[in-house]
């Protein structure tokens, strides 16, 4: 197919028009681009109508960029052609090629391109896009898999499942109907309104998650973790990197390296495994589990069980709200503070070396030893049956009353 062209001349530049329309016949659309924005969106007919702009430093330059449309049963392809620029002493040559592209709207599309953008907009079959050294821009598309480097992806509306795959570039993605998965590095990855499951594997930026109406699993290394309003279990795995978890509609699990780990509104477990980082939780549905060393721990408002593992940092526990649920809090080098309701009934066992043990409330002492180094002690906190283990060194052992 051979297109229509026009030119032009201005400030000692090179410019080309050039125009095709071919009948789509069936089968996807495939653009293959290099050095130029690539436009694609829906248009009114059943036709491909091709529309490409040429800029040249050079007439002779300028007119060796080609443009091929074919056409067949199984779609129609799309490809530029460049010549190699051969530098003459300090002679300044450049060109780039801009194509607009508008298809029937159910039309699969497949774009390549390398240095240039990429802009989609209102496709109604799935695209596949690869993409170097350029920004992908996507609005109301019907989904796919989108793959880049060097540039941004950005993407604003979906009606089923996307996939993004980018390194060195941000990724921004909002109301996707169906599953949405991204991986990234050394940018940041931002996602809000998912209506299915959520999985972000990202490294040495922050990710940040909002509104998603099924599971979610988010790993990333160096950088921040945000999740908020996740309709399911939520796993997040991160280093080096602070946590913050609210409103998660299931589960949760953490897993992190030296970084501050927060939780908020979790309607089951709550399990967190960090290190050189501080932990605090609340308003817990389920159990809650937390290993850490090096930096405090604060649980409030547990309905379930609680066992907390820490090494040099403090533990605080208050506003157990749920039945007889298990207790087992034990640190080294720091106090352990825990607060009950006046009518609590449990099964104390507590024991601290180089520290005290004080309560609020009357212990019937089963069994106690004292020496000058260690206290520990054994007895029934209202009815007992409830069971609780406090241990710590170094450090007393608190019993409030709330």
């Amino acid at each position: 197919m051979l297109f229509c062209a026009a030119t032009a001349f201005a400030d000692d530049r090179f410019e080309k028009t050039s125009n095709a329309t071919v009948t789509y016949e069936g089968g996807t659309v495939r653009i293959e681009h290099r050095y130029g924005k690539v436009t694609v969106h829906t248009g009114s007919s059943n036709q491909v109508v091709v529309r490409a702009v040429v800029r040249a430093s050079d007439e002779e330059l300028g007119k060796s960029v080609a443009f091929h449309v074919n056409n067949g049963p199984n779609g129609v392809d799309i490809r530029t052609s460049f010549p190699s620029i051969h530098y003459h002493g300090t002679e300044d040559m450049s060109y780039a090629a801009d194509i607009d592209v508008a298809i029937p709207e159910r039309a699969p599309l497949e774009v390549t391109s390398r240095f240039g953008s990429i802009e989609l907009i209102g496709l109604g079959a799935p695209v596949e896009i690869n993409n170097r050294q350029g920004a992908v821009m996507a609005r109301n598309i019907h989904g796919g898999k989108i793959e880049n480097s060097f540039g941004a992806v950005t993407v604003e509306g979906t009606a089923s499942d996307l996939v993004v795959r980018n390194a060195n570039g941000a990724v921004s993605i909002s109301d996707v109907r169906g599953t949405l998965s991204v991986t990234n590095r050394y940018a940041a990855v931002s996602v809000q309104r998912v209506g299915g499951n959520l999985a972000i594997a990202n490294s040495n930026a922050a990710v940040s998650a909002i509104d998603v109406k099924g599971p979610a699993s988010i790993t990333n290394s160096f950088a921040s973790v945000s999740a908020v309003n996740i309709n399911g279990p939520a796993t997040i795995a991160t280093t080096n990197g602070n946590v913050s978890a609210s409103n998660i509609a299931g589960d949760l699990e953490v897993n992190t390296r030296f970084g501050l780990v927060k939780a908020e509104g979790v309607r089951g477990n709550l399990t967190i495994e960090n290190s050189n980082g501080s932990v605090s939780a609340s308003e817990i549905k389920g159990n809650a589990r937390v290993r850490t060393s090096y930096a405090p721990v604060f649980l409030k408002d547990i309905d379930g069980g609680v066992d907390v593992e820490n090494q040099n940092g403090v533990i605080g526990v208050s506003g157990l709200r749920g039945g007889c649920n298990e207790i087992m809090l034990k640190t080294t080098y720091s106090p352990i503070k825990i607060s009950l309701a006046s009518n609590a009934s449990y099964s104390v066992t507590a024991h601290t070396v180089y520290g005290s043990i004080n309560t609020d409330f009357p212990i019937t002492v089963t069994a106690r030893s004292s020496s000058e180094t260690s206290q520990s002690l054994s007895g029934t906190i209202g009815k007992g049956g409830c069971k609780m283990e406090l241990t710590t060194s170094n450090a007393g052992i608190t019993i409030n009353r709330e």
